[in-house]
């Protein structure tokens, strides 16, 4: 397994997209760009899926609708278990009395 995670630019994306529907196989762009096929292919079915000619799957779109109440949930929690009261903080004062951490 590779130790760094690698992330190409849309534009090299699209490059390789253009070179794989021009009759190049994913194989042998793989070869020479040192990006592995299965990924190419990947690149390949979303594009189809964002120009409507895909397999159903969704477009990049719509997973960036889909995610963004993820994101805002998550946000959400995280404050919501920020601003918690902690009263067990507050060792040899009165019991009634709360720490806020932020």
């Amino acid at each position: 397994m590779a130790d760094k995670t690698v992330r190409y630019t849309a534009e090299f994306k699209r490059q390789m997209v253009a070179l794989a529907r021009s009759g190049r196989t994913p194989a042998s762009l793989s070869r020479e760009f040192g990006v592995s096929a299965m990924t190419i292919g990947s690149w390949i079915k979303q594009d189809g899926r964002d120009t409507g000619q895909g397999d159903g799957g969704l477009s990049s779109a719509e997973r960036e609708e889909l995610q963004r109440p993820r994101q805002w949930a998550f946000w959400r929690s995280r404050q919501n278990s920020i601003l918690t009261p902690r009263p067990f903080l507050l060792e040899g004062r009165r019991r009634c009395e709360s720490v806020f951490l932020l």
